[in-house]
């Protein structure tokens, strides 16, 4: 059965003891927090079984035409370890009947799951994820990178480009380059007000 979480203690208490990987930050409460802060309604659902939690599940309201919307789920939802197939569709099923409403017109989710077990389709989200430390000394953190990327960023730095730190004050540098950067590569972009809010 699925409910709404309680609290934060609570949704940070799933993600630890089911030992997911730092790449959940699509499933955190800080994400919500941040969908909140730039306009999206957010539910953070928890699955339970014999009054214990064994999923978990951020869902982001998507407005739609003529008042109607749709649940997005960026990288979930997610199960602890040991749950099977059949409880996982189970859980699915109840999930969709949990959000009928006569505006709800669909669920869109992304679980986080092996390609070859799923459906090709475009992603909304990276398909990869990889979380930084930035505490230790820079070139500890670079020598803990792929042989390819360093040589890939000492290549970059021959040619003129410089990397450092910089602060919101910048941002609009950022902006420009990504806006190139997208031109270039053929891909969009969110809007200006999505990046600012979260780097604030």
């Amino acid at each position: 059965m699925w409910r709404e979480l309680e609290s934060e203690a609570e949704h940070w208490g799933f993600i630890q003891a089911a030992g997911l990987q730092p790449g959940i930050f699509l499933q955190s409460p800080a994400w919500a927090k941040l969908q909140e802060r730039l306009g999206s309604a957010t539910k953070t659902l928890g699955y339970f079984q014999d009054n214990k939690i064994i999923g978990l599940v951020l869902l982001i309201k998507s407005q739609l035409p003529f008042q109607y919307f749709y649940w997005f789920a960026p990288k979930g939802p997610h199960f602890i370890a040991d749950c099977s197939d059949v409880i996982k569709q189970e859980a699915l099923l109840n999930l969709v009947n949990y959000l009928k409403s006569d505006k709800t017109i669909f669920l869109r989710i992304e679980p986080n799951i092996s390609p070859a077990k799923s459906c090709k389709t475009k992603p909304v989200n990276p398909s990869a994820t990889s979380v930084v430390d930035f505490k230790p000394a820079w070139e500890s953190i670079i020598a803990n990178m792929h042989e390819k990327t360093r040589y890939n960023m000492r290549l970059a730095e021959r040619k003129g480009l410089k990397f450092r730190w910089a602060n919101l004050a910048e941002f609009d540098n950022f902006w420009n380059l990504l806006q190139e950067t997208a031109k270039r590569d053929n891909f969009r972009t969110h809007e200006f007000d999505h990046y600012k809010t979260m780097l604030e």
